[in-house]
Parts: C-alpha cells; structure tokens; sequence
C-alpha cells in the first residue's frame, strides 16, 4: 500500500505541474523526463499497434552489430540533443 501511496503521491504532482514536496529538483526533472519518454514510447503503439508490431519483429532479426550501431546512435544524438539544449539555455 506504500507504494501505491508513493506513486499518486508522485504522479499527482507530475500530472499538475505542481513542485513536489521534499525531492531535489534534479530527481523531479528526471521524473518527469522519464515520464514524458513513457508518453512518447506509447504513441506509436496505441496510434498503429500493426506498424509498431512489424517494426519490432524487422528489429529482432538485426544482429547484434545492427542493434548496438542503432544504440550508440541513439546515444550520441540524445546527448548531443542535451548539450546543445544546455548550450542554448546558457546564450538567451
């Protein structure tokens, strides 16, 4: 029941964009990070579950090489994407 508590107690806030009581800034950017990845993660599901099916099952027959050169990619353009928003909220 913990938990559950915990997790509306979390959600609530998110949902409000209101500041939540006694989390450090950072883990309160990183929730709602993770959250809005979880929206994006789900449009493509719900919009065409048929797409979204097949493209997982061309993804599952990439080899290893395949998967991981998608992977690094995902990973530099994330943090190129971060530090040039940092960059740019520095300049304005």
């Amino acid at each position: 029941m913990t938990h559950l508590l915990l997790f509306f107690d979390t959600l609530i806030p998110l949902v409000l964009n209101l500041p939540l009581r006694g989390i450090p800034k950072i883990v309160e950017m990183l929730l709602r990070t993770l959250g809005l990845l979880l929206v994006l993660e789900g449009i493509l599901p719900f919009l065409a579950p048929n797409g979204w099916r097949q493209t997982l099952a061309r993804l599952s027959k990439l080899n290893d090489q395949q998967v991981r050169f998608i992977g690094v990619t995902a990973i530099v353009a994330g943090t190129l994407l971060f530090q040039m928003v940092a960059w740019l909220s520095r300049v304005h």
